[in-house]
């Protein structure tokens, strides 16, 4: 968890008060990815004028975003009174440690209790899993490839990613200018299809649909918690193809041509197959 938060400094003429509003040194791009919550108990260290380090503990009562995405908390109660022109630093704002150090929690047993039911199971369970095939191949700027299709698939996801360097696991495509698929020997679309264009999202939704699902954003952007993303609400592009498929009993045989633009394809991605399966 992320502990840091910036430092304060009293302005001039300041009357000394305690300290109770902190922003986070690190940014969150995800909301998910904060864990702070309101109700939640602190530890809360902080050096006065650079004094030693005093540990107040404490509850965080509000939690909000600032434009940069920090995250600023409001704890009670706060750190000791802060002089004029005077600096709070080496602030610290961690989960509640365990009283005791190196105490821990033991669990020493578990116990389940299970009750018969006079209703039948169901004769056949119905799910969907996926089956993903990677692959590499020269970083050019076109790039035509043949995939085998699992009987009973609905959807196939392909995703596009960097080289064995690469850990931000963003699906990016970024020359990746247009594309098209041929499913047995017959073009899924009677065209190229343009990344990022209409066509491109229409595919995209009927996945969705064809999931019983409705798309609610097409902006092909992810906000991550990683410093060097886009730091702004625009988040960093994560493109990938998406396609409904024909629901057969048997195999089928798709081709994906790529056309790149303004540099090499990422030589790099990954074919995910929505399948439907029943025991």
């Amino acid at each position: 968890m992320h502990s840091a938060f910036d430092p304060i400094t009293a302005a001039v003429g300041a009357t000394t008060a305690p300290q109770t509003v902190f922003t986070s040194a690190n940014a969150y791009k995800n909301d998910s990815d904060s864990p702070w919550f309101v109700g939640q108990a602190v530890s809360l260290s902080s050096k006065n004028d650079g004094a030693a380090a005093a540990v107040v503990q404490s509850k965080v009562v509000k939690v909000e975003f600032t434009e940069a995405r920090k995250v600023t908390l409001t704890v009670n109660p706060g750190s000791s009174g802060l002089v004029a022109e005077k600096t709070l630093s080496d602030i610290t704002i961690v989960e509640n440690p365990l009283t005791v150090s190196g105490e821990s929690v033991a669990i020493s047993k578990v116990q389940l209790v299970a009750t018969l039911s006079d209703e039948p199971g169901p004769k056949q369970i119905n799910y969907t899993t996926f089956i993903s095939e990677e692959d590499t191949y020269p970083a050019t700027t076109n790039c035509s490839r043949m995939y085998t299709v699992p009987p009973a698939c609905k959807n196939v996801y392909i995703m596009f990613f960097g080289d064995a360097t690469n850990n931000k696991m963003l699906s990016g495509a970024a020359n990746l200018d247009s594309y098209r698929l041929t499913l047995d020997n017959r073009d899924l679309t009677p065209r190229p299809i343009k990344m990022g264009g209409m066509v491109h999202r229409d595919l995209i939704a009927s996945v969705y649909s064809n999931n019983g699902e409705a798309l609610k954003n097409i902006r092909e952007t992810q906000l991550a918690n990683e410093a060097s993303f886009d730091i702004t609400l625009n988040g960093s592009p994560n493109r990938m193809i998406a396609v409904p498929i024909p629901f057969k009993s048997t195999q089928s045989l798709l081709q994906v041509e790529l056309v790149g633009s303004g540099g090499n394809l990422s030589g790099h991605h990954i074919v995910y197959y929505e399948v439907q399966k029943q025991v």
